[in-house]
């Protein structure tokens, strides 16, 4: 069966946590429906070979460095974005989740802190930069991941990113997906198609909306 074929040909596309998971997968396929994107990512070496990936397919991209939870840092790569490339078209912040599994009476107060920042306060630090760009373009999209657990956002059900799979057991890996009607747990490209429609401008009156992608769990 073939793939829908999206075209954001001559968009410029930011994408945060764009090193892993279903932000690489959405940095690639954005790049493979013509857009000019920019990989964001804390971690230069996951954010690099980003967009190496893109690159060596023949798409454009470029890393920025940046702490979504600072809001210099995310100026900075704002500001850069408009320097080289004159407009900004979509933002996808997928930067967010967490690194540990613990219980809340066992989490520290500084991993938590940690979660909220990245997960909650990026959120906002990131639309606060790209707003005023797509005021002046009269234009633009913002789709926020979240998460089943938690401007239009897409909330994944878990899935089996270089994350999840660090930090969940196959046997954990394997409940989960039995917990859906789809019968296994999801793949970063079960989600990566839901981006790009709600990027779309097929998809332009679709706002204020939670597009929970789940494989049917909530109904199980």
């Amino acid at each position: 069966m073939g793939k829908t074929r999206f075209d954001f040909s001559g968009q410029v596309v930011a994408i945060t946590g764009a090193g892993k998971g279903i932000g690489k997968g959405a940095a690639i396929a954005f790049a493979e429906a013509g857009a000019r994107v920019f990989a964001i990512d804390h971690t230069p070496v996951t954010g690099e070979t980003t967009v190496k990936a893109i690159r060596d397919a023949g798409g454009q991209a470029a890393f920025i460095a940046c702490d979504v939870s600072d809001a210099g840092s995310v100026s900075a790569a704002f500001q850069r974005i408009e320097r080289d490339a004159g407009r900004l078209d979509v933002l996808v912040k997928s930067a967010g989740g967490f690194s540990k599994q613990m219980a809340t009476d066992e989490t520290p107060e500084d991993e938590w802190d940690r979660v909220i920042d990245v997960n909650l306060k990026g959120v906002f630090l990131c639309a606060q930069a790209a707003i005023p760009l797509f005021k002046r373009q009269r234009s633009g999209r913002i789709v926020n991941l979240g998460s089943m657990a938690g401007l239009t956002t897409m909330a994944p059900e878990t899935t089996a990113s270089e994350r999840v799979v660090a930090l969940r057991s196959p046997e954990q890996r394997d409940a989960i997906g039995k917990a859906t009607l789809v019968g296994r747990i999801a793949e970063v490209s079960d989600m990566v198609g839901w981006v790009l429609f709600l990027a779309a401008p097929e998809a332009s009156y679709l706002t204020g909306q939670t597009l929970a992608v789940n494989g049917g769990r909530l109904m199980v």
